[in-house]
């Protein structure tokens, strides 16, 4: 198997700004008869039943989709990462922490990182035991391929559907393998293996909270427990919806939830004027500069809601996440962040004007 480590630059994980997250990738499966690169390339998605039992078993093949339901065991792959790595809040993405070292005398407390950059991937090929399995293998076209996974979810829904309501809902039960692959005619398949992220926190620079923080923090809480009932359950349902959002790896899911949380805080109804009025008050720019990104938004969100599009641009993703805690931090305390609406205003009068030049 071959190794690569990729390191994709995206523009959304600002959370992460200043660390660089590391990949690696490599194909399994493959042979002189079918080269990795030269197949279709194609999601694999293995569903283990509950203990429902699949006889006949039945393999069933179109031209860009096979079905194979079957008492079977399951061989499937990936990566382990070797080292002191934690879950980072956002999904396939592992953060090796640094622990800190506190350091008392009679003058003064010291704090030192601990540096954390040791880390290995290693790659490997199991089997499930054999079980009542559902295996579907879609070839896809026109997708990026960071993209795969949660596209294949996505094109693939309707047939466990169909699956579900046929067979009835035992029939998926746990999901054993969700992979990228390739697909050749002589129905070989070749499996490529994508570690999640890795990055450490020891690039970043060591900073501390100022004591104005303390006081805002304090004086928006304050601010918060004063509010009714009603408003704190409009508050607990926008940070909710937002914070969904940054644990979302898939695009489209990110945008609608990020627009869910602009629509709780600012829309009682389908109609974007409010949020374009309280965007024209809290911030420099007029309603006239805020009507056309909202709308153009609220488009984009009606057509992933209703199918019309897939499409997300990243920046939409940034712009959406800039504009929820412009509007979050007004309601929670009045909390001032002049640099972030800078940059989103900056962001939208760059985007929107090379979208109308192309």
């Amino acid at each position: 198997m071959a190794n690569k480590i990729i390191n994709p630059k995206r523009k959304n994980e600002l959370r992460y700004e200043g660390i660089e997250f590391l990949q690696a990738s490599g194909w399994q499966r493959s042979n002189p008869e079918h080269p990795s690169g030269n197949g279709k390339i194609g999601y694999r998605a293995v569903y283990k039943t509950l203990k429902l039992i699949l006889f006949p078993s039945v393999n069933l093949s179109w031209p860009n989709l096979k079905v194979r339901l079957d008492v079977d065991s399951v061989e499937y792959g990936g990566f382990n990462v070797k080292g002191n790595a934690i879950p980072s809040i956002f999904p396939n993405r592992l953060l090796l922490p640094e622990y800190i070292e506190i350091r008392k005398d009679n003058q003064s407390t010291t704090y030192h990182g601990e540096t954390n950059m040791k880390w290995e991937f290693s790659a490997h090929v199991k089997e499930f035991p054999t079980s009542g399995i559902v295996e579907l293998l879609l070839e896809m076209d026109n997708v990026n391929e960071n993209d795969i996974i949660t596209n294949g979810r996505r094109r693939l829904s309707p047939i466990l559907s169909i699956l579900d309501l046929v067979y009835g809902e035992r029939i998926i039960g746990a999901l054993i393998a969700e992979e990228v692959v390739e697909l050749f005619s002589d129905g070989h398949w070749n499996r490529k293996v994508i570690s999640p992220f890795v990055g450490s926190e020891s690039q970043l620079n060591m900073k501390k909270i100022e004591n104005s923080q303390i006081e805002q923090m304090r004086e928006s809480i304050n601010v918060y427990q004063k509010f009714s009932e009603s408003d704190r359950r409009k508050l607990a349902l926008a940070t909710d919806w937002f914070w969904k959002s940054e644990r979302e790896s898939d695009s489209v899911d990110r945008f609608i939830q990020l627009w869910i949380c602009l629509e709780t805080l600012e829309m009682p109804t389908t109609n974007i004027k409010p949020i374009i009025k309280q965007l024209s008050i809290i911030t420099p720019e007029s309603s006239d500069f805020w009507a056309e990104p909202i709308g153009r938004l609220y488009g984009k969100r009606s057509n992933l809601v209703h199918g019309i599009s897939n499409d997300v641009d990243e920046y939409e993703i940034v712009i959406l996440r800039g504009l929820a805690k412009i509007l979050l931090a007004n309601q929670l305390g009045k909390i001032e962040d002049p640099k972030l609406v800078d940059n989103v205003i900056s962001l939208i009068k760059t985007h929107f004007k090379q979208e109308k030049q192309n």
